[in-house]
């Protein structure tokens, strides 16, 4: 299968040492994420008073009419207590996102208000690349294993928003929780 296209200068390894800031904006407690052995890591830390958050936010908008934005998330960090591990895209008008919380996959639209919703429980071997696209007028979250064959989570009418979008990831761990894990992010649209 042929990968959609993704808005040109859009792409990150995570090589180095440190997050690229002439892409990304960070956002939220910086002393838990970390560029290592080609991934972008974050590492919670267990027993904080008050939830931990910690995000990445493209610098630049982008067009996604006819394109995608994909990642790949090799590991969560744990999905009980409401911690969450997301991927979206982003305008002031609304909010396309793929995230997993409390073992349930999630994808919804919003646009001022809610556009489409839906879940699953969450598969680590099916749901280890997150995409979301435009093609035709439908925005499709998806998800996939092998990034060969996509299951389709979510698809509705694209908003406008998607003509100029920003693209963030994250994770939130809650307050007081242990044994949190670390989550990974991984090939920023480039192909396993």
């Amino acid at each position: 299968m042929v990968s959609p296209c993704h808005p040109v200068g859009l792409e990150d390894a995570f090589m180095g040492s440190s997050v690229n800031t002439s892409l990304w904006n960070t956002q939220g407690k910086q002393s838990i994420m970390s560029v290592q052995s080609g991934r972008l890591r974050v590492a919670p830390e267990d027993s904080i008073e008050g939830a931990q958050w910690v995000g990445l936010v493209t610098s630049a908008a982008y067009d996604l009419t006819g394109c995608a934005v994909w990642i790949e998330v090799p590991n969560l960090i744990k999905n009980g207590a409401q911690g969450e591990t997301y991927w979206q895209i982003y305008s002031g008008q609304g909010v396309g996102r793929i995230r997993v919380r409390d073992g349930t996959l999630e994808a919804a639209v919003t646009d001022g208000g809610p556009v489409g919703e839906a879940s699953m429980t969450y598969v680590a071997a099916s749901h280890r690349w997150w995409r979301i696209r435009e093609s035709n007028g439908t925005l499709h979250l998806e998800a996939s294993g092998d990034f060969a064959t996509w299951q389709s989570l979510l698809a509705v009418p694209s908003p406008a928003y998607t003509t100029s979008i920003t693209v963030g990831l994250g994770v939130l761990s809650p307050s007081n929780d242990v044994n949190i894990g670390q989550g990974e992010f991984d090939n920023l649209n480039l192909e396993p």
